[in-house]
């Protein structure tokens, strides 16, 4: 159900990867990486909510990959990065929510970035993207 459309996620400002009005207009990383502080956060979900959507050309297309990464033994990525989900976004207003689980089969993911693979014309979106829990 990565392609799930939902009305309102719980929002924690410590969880936050793009903070809301981030724009991105070429592929790469979008806003920062997150530490998700070793075992402490086993499953979650990120959500995508972009606000402005440009279609002009009709041939824009966005994708953003979530992918995540152990840790080096001092805090930071090792630089292994495993797409774990992906979403793609069509609609501006229309929020997107990628469930994950950071535990792999023998390896304990810590770190969590988005990368956006933007095509077309000129793309550019405008968001905003966090880690939350679902709400049951």
């Amino acid at each position: 159900m990565s392609n799930m459309s939902v009305n309102a996620m719980p929002f924690d400002k410590e969880l936050e990867i793009a903070v809301p009005g981030t724009v991105v207009a070429a592929t790469g990383q979008v806003g920062a990486d997150l530490d998700l502080k070793g075992d402490g956060f086993g499953k979650g979900t990120v959500v995508v909510c972009p606000s402005v959507l440009k279609t002009d050309a009709t041939d824009e297309t966005y994708v953003i990959d979530v992918e995540m990464d152990e840790d080096d033994g001092n805090g930071a990525p090792a630089g292994n990065w495993v797409k774990v989900a992906s979403v793609t976004l069509t609609e501006e207003g229309i929020t997107r929510v990628v469930p994950f689980n950071n535990q792999g089969s023998s390896v304990k993911f810590r770190h969590l970035r988005l990368m956006g693979t933007l095509g077309g014309t000129s793309p550019s979106v405008t968001l905003a993207a966090y880690v939350s829990e679902s709400i049951k």
